[in-house]
């Protein structure tokens, strides 16, 4: 199972120009085996003394995936890729993120942003202003903080578009 940006998905990174039309995790599978640890040097807020995750796929629950630490017992995130939940998002990279994740192509970035679960599914939302973004080439991570993108962005009608226009595509 893979993730896919949206067709139309613009990704600015700082210095690096704009690329549309990203896919970055389709041709990296390794990405998605659960053994395959990505190391977070800065772990992430609040959260600083876990800094090896691992993503775990599940088709049940798609398009959203499970970030799960393996340093703090019971700790993980649920996240989607902010592309499919808002699609004008654009990601411009703060320069320490660059160096920290040694981030060179867009095509390398995978961003995901964290998901709160409401128990009204409709006020479910995902935090754009603070994506995680994993070096697919080196599998280095971390989160970056972006302005002008909310704190909770409700993803319900988001996703509901993005289900009916594959459902009449199909």
């Amino acid at each position: 199972m893979s993730m896919k940006l949206l067709s139309n998905a613009k990704f600015p990174i700082d210095r690096l120009g704009e690329a549309s039309g990203n896919a970055p995790c389709q041709p990296q599978a390794k990405i998605l085996d659960e053994n395959t640890v990505i190391s977070f040097p800065e772990g992430i807020p609040a959260f600083e003394d876990s800094k090896r995750f691992v993503l775990v796929m599940n088709e049940n629950i798609m398009p959203f995936v499970y970030l799960r630490s393996l340093d703090v017992e019971n700790l993980g995130f649920i996240c989607v890729d902010p592309f499919l939940v808002y699609p004008d998002y654009a990601v411009k990279v703060p320069p320490k993120s660059l160096a920290l994740l040694d981030l060179q192509r867009p095509e390398d970035a995978l961003p995901l942003s964290f998901v709160t679960i409401s128990p009204d599914p409709k006020e479910t939302t995902a935090n754009l202003m603070a994506p995680v973004l994993i070096n697919i080439r080196n599998l280095r991570g971390g989160q970056v903080i972006l302005e002008d993108y909310p704190v909770r962005h409700k993803i319900w009608s988001a996703l509901d578009q993005m289900h009916s226009t594959a459902a009449k595509e199909a």
